[in-house]
């Protein structure tokens, strides 16, 4: 019994653990798989079987079964990513094979597998870990329309490039009054025009919505318009049970779209608390059974405080506020909280199957002393990564918008900002680009700037770039202080809480050291700005900012500029007087800017990151189309192999009749799955198949039409007329 003992308990761990197994060598039976895979078709034919008959000895039912089959082949498939862009180790004696390896060997076995079973399994397998369908982002703030912070502008970089990397995806965002700028009608008609209304029930009525729609760089994006809910964004509601209402809104409105335009979504990702509900109602036949099959995935960007999470705060009279919800109550008040608070981040994080956020040590933060930490533990493998920025697009946007060099910038900066005539370069230049609240911590600048005049002899600038909220105490307080500063110091500081700040780029690249002293700060993608443009960063070590930001060691020559432990005065003005004495080192003040943008997090390993956890969640292998063919044409062609039919032969099918998408289905494989032709040199399409001796039916889809191929015979076969092909 010993020797059969071991593939059952890894058989039990696999039941048990699916969903949390992250690298196939964690599990003996996934690592056979996974070797056998990067060894041969026979090896990978034969350990499928074994996977398979082993799971059928173990008496789980039949979609248990196909779901752990799919899942160990997805983590199979994931090995060579997390090898390539995450930093796993490599196994040391084989090479880790590629999605488009596992699915080209699942495709051809499907049709001439020798063993019924392997046909089977791989007719089953082929069409469940194929492509993931779409992503529907739904976030309060989108790129150039509607961004406020950092969410705005890390969605927007992120859908992109998922666009980028071949998944569908969509975007699903408020269509606001007027923008940040106050400027209204900003959605340009002519290329996102109004397309339909749809009516969403707010409990205590149901209102209308416009929806635009249109598509950019690859992301389609739908906007919804209701200027009384959405006047601008994270405008205050002016009361509890308005601010309830804007968020089903915007929650209910987001799956309204997909039904009406039939959107069948793999997953739906929520960013913080507007659409915080969607998955309460998603997975609350809300939609009858729509999104049965739908993942939800609540997407963190910043947890910080009540207001981050969506608080609303009921009157007595209001109870739990389910007449404007409808949801079961304990969906969204906790009944051991002392006062009764409705909070759509506790629906996301109950309902959603799992949730991420923006950096590995913000994630550790939250499960260890979050308010929400009991729910934020419910997901068992729960995933971050830090943000990062289109490199290539932020360089020409220096050019562009900033300057050819930091020290034409520089000149700039102090021309325009300090009244100098030239460029003194003995000064160094510190810069602050943010919102002026207290999570930004810019009071720990403010309160030091005298101190740092006279530790500097009046030979240091510092610039407050960013907008002040008068109403907001802190905010106001700050913006008090730094009239007073660049009264006092018109040469050595610069701030102006009444304007918006639009010189970001310029200063990114004109400035000696970013400064970036938040309280917390989840991910950040200002201080990859700064070193994008090989500037340094002053920075208190927290959340995203941790992971990102790392003391500079002269020794070594490594690290990105100054950090400080504890929040406080004295740490901070330690931190900006090591960079001064670096920047008085000017052989190595310019070492330390090569290495700061060396250390710049390009988007698209971002991409790739997330676009690896959306289709772990989802059980898909990742593979790009263009690079199937290739391996399909190799395990075609592959001379004997035991597990393939003994008389099948490699056929190519062609279709040099034009044509963006070219498909084709036939009874190859039972009619089971549509497959993609790609075009040689000469715009040719084909696809090569291994085929045992027969007679085939099939037909093309070009463009979302089917038609036939006048290059091949056409035959009836009982039912409907088809191309007809004898091997």
């Amino acid at each position: 019994g010993s020797a059969k003992e071991h593939p059952r308990q890894c058989i039990h761990r696999l039941s048990a653990e699916a969903n949390d197994i992250k690298d196939p060598r964690e599990n003996a039976l996934l690592a056979k798989l996974t070797r056998s895979a990067a060894d041969s078709l026979d090896a990978f034919a034969k350990a499928l079987m074994e996977l398979y008959h082993a799971l059928l000895e173990s008496n789980f039912e039949q979609h248990w079964i196909e779901y752990l089959l799919q899942i160990s082949l997805q983590r199979a498939s994931g090995l060579a990513a997390g090898v390539k862009y995450e930093g796993i180790d490599p196994p040391k004696d084989f090479a880790p094979p590629t999605g488009e390896r596992i699915i080209a060997y699942l495709v051809q076995l499907s049709m001439a597998a020798a063993d019924p079973d392997v046909k089977e399994a791989s007719r089953l397998l082929v069409k469940k870990s194929q492509k993931i369908g779409p992503l529907v982002f739904a976030c309060p703030e989108y790129g150039r329309f509607s961004t406020a912070g950092g969410l705005g502008v890390m969605v927007d970089e992120l859908t992109k490039d998922l666009a980028a990397l071949g998944l569908d995806v969509y975007v699903i965002s408020p269509y606001y009054q007027v923008n940040r700028k106050n400027k209204a009608g900003y959605l340009e008609m002519d290329k996102f025009p109004w397309k339909r209304n749809i009516d969403v029930n707010l409990g205590t009525h149901v209102v209308t919505c416009g929806v635009y729609e249109g598509k950019e760089e690859g992301v389609n994006l739908i906007f919804i318009e209701r200027h009384d809910y959405f006047p601008k964004v994270y405008a205050d509601a002016g009361s509890q049970e308005r601010l309830l209402q804007t968020i089903v809104l915007m929650s209910l409105s987001c799956l309204e779209v997909c039904c009406q335009r039939g959107i069948q979504p793999a997953l739906i990702v929520s960013n913080d608390w507007l659409p915080a509900l969607a998955a309460g109602y998603g997975k609350h036949g809300f939609f009858g059974d729509f999104f049965e099959s739908t993942t939800f995935f609540h997407l963190i960007h910043n947890l910080g405080d009540g207001a981050y999470e969506g608080r609303v705060y009921p009157s007595p009279q209001q109870g739990d506020m389910g007449y404007i919800h409808r949801l079961p109550g304990h969906m969204l008040v906790d009944p051991w909280w002392a006062q009764k608070i409705v909070n759509p981040s506790r629906c996301a994080l109950m309902c959603s199957d799992s949730w991420g956020t923006v950096s590995q040590s913000y994630l550790r933060e939250l499960k260890q002393g979050h308010p929400l930490k009991d729910l934020l533990c419910i997901a068992k493998a729960p995933f971050a990564f830090p943000n990062g920025i289109r490199q290539a697009h932020r360089e020409e946007m220096l050019r562009l918008k900033g300057a050819e060099s930091h020290d034409a910038a520089k000149k700039l900066l102090q021309q325009k900002y300090f009244g100098f005539q030239d460029i003194d370069n003995s000064i160094p230049l510190f810069a602050f680009v943010g919102r002026i609240t207290s999570q930004k911590g810019v009071h720990l600048i403010l309160n030091a700037v005298d101190e740092l005049i006279r530790i500097a002899n009046g030979k240091i600038q510092i610039l407050v770039g960013g907008p002040a909220i008068w109403s907001d105490s802190y905010s106001a307080g700050c913006a008090r202080h730094i009239q007073d500063l660049r009264r006092r110091h018109p040469f050595c500081f610069w701030g102006d809480p009444d304007a918006f700040f639009t010189d970001g780029p310029l200063v990114n690249l004109g400035a000696d050291f970013g400064v970036m002293p938040s309280v917390f700060e989840p991910g950040g993608i200002v201080q990859q700005e700064f070193f994008v443009a090989g500037t340094p960063v002053v920075a208190f070590k927290t959340g995203g900012l941790k992971d990102t930001v790392h003391e500079w060691n002269t020794d070594r020559g490594e690290g990105n500029g100054f950090t400080f432990e504890n929040y406080n005065h004295n740490e901070f003005v330690s931190a900006m007087n090591r960079a001064l004495r670096v920047f008085g080192r000017k052989n190595e003040y310019e070492e330390l800017r090569e290495s700061a943008y060396d250390t710049t997090i390009d988007v698209s390993t971002v991409a790739w990151a997330w676009s690896s956890e959306f289709h772990r969640l989802r059980g898909a292998i990742y593979s790009q189309g263009s690079l199937i063919s290739e391996e399909l044409e190799k395990v075609a062609r592959i001379g004997t192999s035991s597990a393939f039919d003994a008389d099948s032969v490699a056929v190519r099918i062609e279709w040099p009749h034009g044509g963006d998408e070219v498909q084709l289905l036939g009874s190859f494989d039972g009619w089971s799955q549509r497959m993609n032709l790609t075009a040689d040199e000469s715009g040719k399409k084909s696809i090569v198949l291994r085929l045992p001796r027969g007679e085939y039916y099939f037909k093309f889809k070009v463009n979302s039409s089917w038609c036939f191929s006048p290059d091949y015979e056409k035959r009836h076969d009982g039912q409907f007329d088809n191309n007809y092909l004898r091997v």
